[in-house]
């Protein structure tokens, strides 16, 4: 079984993404996932967008495809998207509500910046196999209140 930064990948993009090259953008992330050295899928997916300068409609439609697709057919159980701004994503629409859909650490999650992204992916990893070690007695749980029934 593999354990650790196995079952994590992170994606860093940079530029634009629009119609012209979100096709390609979405099979390069498949290509990515799917060439794990380890020879197993991840468990997790980082895209972090900080070096994204813009994100047109189809893009941002896109994206939130691509998430769907993540799960559905390479079985990802988590995507976390990091924007790489408080305000979110750079474009029109808001795709941070339509992307922030975790429950359990399962399904999409959007964080602020890298760090907050592999922090909530070990957290993820090590719920997996044992939701107690989330739990600091002395300054109560690292889990928000929806995440507790894990």
């Amino acid at each position: 079984d593999v354990t650790g930064k196995a079952k994590i990948e992170v994606i860093q993009l940079q530029g634009h993404l629009f119609f012209g090259n979100i096709s390609v953008f979405g099979e390069s992330v498949k290509k990515i996932i799917q060439s794990n050295p380890a020879g197993q899928l991840p468990f997790i997916v980082i895209i972090d967008f900080t070096l994204v300068l813009g994100i047109d409609s189809s893009a941002a439609q896109a994206i939130i495809k691509l998430r769907d697709q993540l799960s559905h057919q390479l079985g990802t159980k988590l995507v976390i998207f990091v924007p790489g701004s408080a305000s979110g994503f750079p474009c029109e629409i808001n795709i941070s509500e339509q992307l922030n859909t975790a429950r359990n650490f399962s399904g999409s999650y959007v964080c602020e910046d890298l760090d907050q992204a592999l922090i909530y992916a070990e957290d993820a990893l090590i719920a997996t196999v044992n939701k107690n070690l989330l739990y600091d007695s002395i300054k109560g749980s690292f889990l928000s209140n929806d995440q507790k029934d894990i």
